[in-house]
């Protein structure tokens, strides 16, 4: 799955999915990665199944987090186990 955006009905947020990636390249790094900050904008929801999938350490969490937190950009992960 590539990165894209699709709306939610209504008045909903947009939502960005992200498909899992392997190795240890930083989140941002990744070439579909690079693509979803592209298509980011305020009020966007990034959705990812666990906190692992996403990030390779937890300094690549931190940075990521950080910059979507001032982006305005949420981070919804599905299971946090």
């Amino acid at each position: 799955m590539k990165a894209e955006r699709s709306r939610w009905a209504g008045n909903s947020p947009s939502c960005l999915l992200k498909p899992a990636s392997a190795g240890s390249i930083p989140f941002a790094e990744r070439p579909e990665s690079k693509r979803l900050l592209e298509l980011l904008k305020p009020g966007d929801i990034i959705v990812s199944p666990k906190l692992d999938r996403m990030f390779r350490s937890a300094l690549d969490a931190l940075q990521t987090i950080e910059e979507l937190k001032r982006r305005k950009v949420s981070l919804l992960l599905l299971d946090l186990s």
